[in-house]
């Protein structure tokens, strides 16, 4: 895909005459075609109520949505929770990927309906996330990589991680934090056996937004936005689920997994903080202000080590 193609903004009228042109078997009619949002990615729209459709804004984004369209109909096969069934795909004029798939419904799952819920709703939620987990840590890992998805090696993304702070950052952390976190850092890199897991694909974003909740069922329908999949350490998945939905619920999901708790509480923690101080370091030299929000999980999390 060649980078010094350009994105033009795509409209309803360009959505709906791409989808109409490629996919006539939709028989999309003027009106049946709506804008449904954007981030910094994709620009989405609905077509005839219930088919979504991603169009890529960069060359980049492209490249991933080529690899979701290669492996998540394979990858649906394997889950017994919906995610998003690539149907149609095809390359917008500019050689952009575009692809429609019958959309997900469901609410974001929040704390708040977590709170709210039966005991048995509550039972059942955390038993169809383990058994998500568990199907997708048996998920042939080749297949994934096959297709092009990136394969996370931790110890260079940690030890790049703390090469990054040592440089620029350790001004806002006290001296005893800097002890703190020097020690954590170089226990985790030092040890091998974090190094020795069985690599498997894992989502990587497994926050409320993505994670949707049928109200009237009860019950999660499905789980969405893949574009941030990799190859890594199992692990690796619970830190969303850990820092969004806190450590009991976390480890309530490991031990219906009959997963060794203790280790994957532990790391779930240790990468929530590698991944807010990225952020952190991100965000402070843009002036975003949530960079204080990631720095306090920092020194949150580093209080458990």
């Amino acid at each position: 895909m060649a980078e010094a193609l350009t994105s033009e903004k795509v409209t309803v009228q360009s959505a709906t005459k791409q989808i109409r042109d490629n996919f006539t078997q939709l028989r999309v009619r003027s009106g049946e075609v709506e804008y449904v949002g954007e981030g910094m990615d994709n620009i989405v729209f609905r077509a005839k109520h219930d088919y979504l459709f991603r169009f890529a804004k960069d060359a980049g984004t492209s490249m991933q949505n080529e690899k979701e369209i290669q492996l998540l109909p394979t990858l649906q096969k394997a889950l017994s929770l919906r995610i998003p069934n690539v149907e149609y795909a095809a390359l917008q004029p500019n050689g952009f990927y575009f692809f429609g798939y019958k959309e997900v419904k469901g609410m974001p799952l929040t704390n708040q309906i977590i709170a709210a819920m039966e005991p048995k709703t509550k039972e059942d939620t955390v038993q169809t996330l383990a058994t998500f987990l568990q199907e997708l840590r048996r998920f042939p890992a080749e297949e994934a990589l096959d297709v092009g998805i990136a394969e996370r090696n931790l110890k260079k993304f940690v030890g790049d991680t703390w090469d990054k702070y040592v440089a620029n950052f350790t001004s806002h952390f006290s001296g005893q934090e800097q002890k703190r976190l020097s020690t954590t850092f170089e226990e985790y890199l030092s040890d091998e056996n974090n190094f020795k897991y069985s690599p498997c694909l894992v989502h990587a974003d497994l926050g409320p937004e993505h994670i949707l909740f049928d109200d009237k069922a009860q019950t999660i329908s499905g789980v969405i936005d893949w574009s941030d999949m990799v190859v890594t350490d199992p692990a690796f998945e619970m830190q969303d689920l850990y820092q969004n939905f806190g450590e009991d619920f976390t480890r309530d999901i490991l031990q219906k997994m009959d997963a060794d708790v203790e280790m994957e509480v532990k790391h779930a923690s240790f990468f929530t903080m590698v991944r807010n101080l990225q952020r952190f370091m991100r965000r402070i030299q843009s002036g975003d202000a949530r960079a204080e929000i990631n720095l306090a999980t920092v020194k949150r999390e580093l209080g458990n080590f």
